[in-house]
């Protein structure tokens, strides 16, 4: 893997068909210690403004991760590359994630080009972060990093991208979260990974959350931190499926569903696409959710009309709300039926929750929260 730097424009793009991949090998690959080179070109700012000073990424696939078959096989793809240069007047990150939002038929794959507008300097770190995800719904890790001198004109450093775990479970969480006095948070919330040997901290992604509503990603062991950015308040750290706010209860419901195919178009016509299992969390958190609830269905073997096991829709998923089947969408643990009190008297969005399992079509979990 080469990640070339040079002048240009905008970063932190989704997928879109991209024509200068190289792939000249189609052989399968884990990205164990994959070589990434680096090569910058910075401009230092003058009396008149060079609007198109950046430093571009340019990441070619000498063997290429293989996107996933149309069958139960195995693979793993890239969802995600994130990129963080520290050393100068303030973080620089940049990066990709997929979208699957390509037309039928196409394929992701990160950007031939990452922009980065990184000012000339000293003692620069150049982060790398690669995050892949098999059919299973586990999740591989590959980092690395280098220090550089950032002089006008070309640069360049070679970074080794080492594997540093793999096959963990990762989730998708929708979450209210309450402070002490019933406020929720307003601002951009900074996802804050601690790469191994002390490395500083990388902000991988950042969304935007509005009165504590937000979606998180968490992984089985690995923790992640969460940070305002404007005020730096810390929402979460240490958070993995072991938090304490995570764990199964009337307020935080967890369910899984297997690999599945699903009406990415929404026009109901197969074939459909295929998705990889996952799990998720949908409730309240944080220290002032205490008495609010999260309701699902608890009947069992209930059809879903959004997802099936077969590309042709031949035969669909199945929900189960009581009995965890893991051939099924299924409840792990968490939640009250919503035929039993409070979900029957509670007030939508504002003390409950519903899990809106028959909303499954994909891998856009906000259907299935509700927000």
């Amino acid at each position: 893997m080469i990640l070339k730097l040079s002048q240009g424009g905008p970063l932190w793009k989704k997928s879109k068909p991209t024509d200068n991949l190289s792939m000249e090998n189609s052989n399968f690959i884990r990205p164990k210690a994959l070589v990434i080179g680096l090569f910058i070109l910075s401009v230092t700012w003058g009396c008149t403004r060079d609007n198109g000073r950046n430093t571009k990424i340019s990441l070619s696939h000498g063997r290429p991760l293989q996107p996933w078959p149309n069958s139960k096989g195995v693979g793993d793809k890239i969802v995600k590359v994130a990129i963080n240069v520290h050393g100068g007047p303030k973080l620089i990150t940049g990066g990709w994630e997929s979208c699957h939002c390509l037309p039928d038929g196409q394929t992701e794959y990160p950007p031939a080009i990452f922009a980065l507008p990184v000012d000339p300097g000293p003692s620069r770190l150049v982060q790398v972060l690669i995050v892949s995800e098999d059919l299973s719904g586990k999740t591989a890790f590959s980092y690395g990093d280098k220090g550089i001198n950032i002089v006008n004109g070309d640069n360049a450093v070679e970074i080794s991208v080492n594997s540093i775990f793999s096959s963990e479970e990762s989730a998708e969480a929708g979450i209210r979260y309450l402070r002490a006095d019933g406020t929720g948070p307003t601002g951009w919330l900074d996802l804050i990974y601690n790469p191994p040997l002390d490395r500083p901290p990388m902000v991988v992604d950042s969304s935007f959350v509005l009165g504590g509503w937000m979606k998180l990603h968490l992984f089985q062991t690995t923790p992640l931190s969460y940070k305002l950015r404007e005020t730096g308040e810390v929402l979460f750290s240490g958070l993995n499926f072991n938090h304490p706010d995570f764990q199964a209860s009337n307020r935080m419901i967890r369910a899984r569903y297997p690999i599945f195919h699903g009406d990415k178009n929404h026009d109901g016509l197969p074939p459909y696409e295929l998705f990889p299992a996952g799990t998720i969390f949908l409730g309240f958190a944080g220290p002032g959710a205490t008495t609010q609830v999260v309701c699902y269905d608890p009947a069992d073997s209930l059809n879903l009309e959004k997802a099936w096991l077969t590309a042709a829709g031949a035969s669909p998923l199945l929900w189960s709300g009581t009995t965890t089947n893991s051939a099924h969408f299924s409840r792990v643990g968490g939640g009250v039926s919503k035929n039993l009190t409070p979900c029957t008297s509670g007030t939508d969005y504002v003390n409950k929750l519903s899990l809106l399992h028959y909303e499954l079509s994909g891998d856009w979990t906000s259907a299935l929260f509700g927000f």
